[in-house]
């Protein structure tokens, strides 16, 4: 018979709505240019019945995680068992975040006056949340055809100014995302965010979907999960976030 607590937190999962926050994994989806395309391949074998593929992805492919590892200054200052995905720990896989909907500047950037405009706009602190999410509406570009080629080019991202803000004002925060294809802008020359979060062992996720979703939900409860890849830099993931059900919702 289960426990009291895993009845509980069983309960209380169950009184909350999902919204999934994952990109269908299909051939033809964007990726970054110097990356692998997905591919799903039969894998026929005359002496094996079952219906079974082949999967050939890069480590960031569709909605992903890098990893620490993914982006070091000093390369000699690897360490698998503390930089690879493998070495993520589960506790900072899940935790309360928070869906930033800003619009970027003229540099198509967000930057630190602009997040602390926005908390001043929605009376509340950076520093509450585990995550922090930006939503560009790059989701909606999202597409396994050839219009995915908007996609790919001219996305938003953080100025560093930003990403030194968040670090300042929340200095335990597990990871940071977007829905686009980078968490940095397409033209970035100096990668910010890569450079200063993954050197912390802050987690950045990218491609994000349903964002658009989550934008005034004042907060939610984000679980993503990587697969264990040794002296990965990064991983596909299955991202859900969990919300207070509204109404007569099921």
């Amino acid at each position: 018979m289960p426990s009291n607590g895993v009845v509980s937190a069983l309960s209380s999962l169950e009184k909350l709505s999902i919204v999934d926050l994952t990109h269908t994994l299909i051939e033809g989806i964007p990726h970054f240019p110097t990356h692998t395309s997905y591919r799903h391949v039969p894998c026929v074998n005359p002496l094996d019945p079952a219906l079974m593929f082949s999967l050939e992805l890069h480590e960031h492919t569709g909605t992903h995680l890098d990893a620490p590892m993914h982006y070091l200054k000093e390369i000699s200052n690897l360490d698998i068992t503390k930089h690879s995905v493998s070495a993520i720990q589960i506790k900072n896989m899940f935790g309360i975040c928070k869906v930033l909907n800003i619009k970027p500047d003229q540099d198509n950037l967000i930057s630190k006056d602009s997040v602390m405009a926005w908390e001043v706009s929605n009376q509340t602190s950076i520093a509450y949340y585990d995550f922090l999410f930006f939503y560009f509406g790059w989701e909606h570009k999202w597409s396994a055809d050839e219009s995915n080629i908007e996609f790919t080019k001219n996305w938003p991202g953080l100025s560093r100014d930003c990403c030194e803000y968040i670090l300042k004002k929340n200095p335990k925060i597990k990871g940071v995302g977007t829905d686009c294809l980078g968490l940095d802008s397409w033209n970035s020359s100096d990668i910010p965010a890569h450079d200063l979060f993954l050197q912390k062992n802050i987690l950045i996720y990218e491609n994000l979907n349903n964002l658009s979703k989550l934008v005034d939900v004042d907060q939610f409860l984000f679980i993503a999960f990587p697969l264990k890849i040794f002296k990965g830099s990064g991983s596909p993931i299955r991202a859900i976030a969990f919300i207070d059900k509204k109404g007569n919702d099921d």
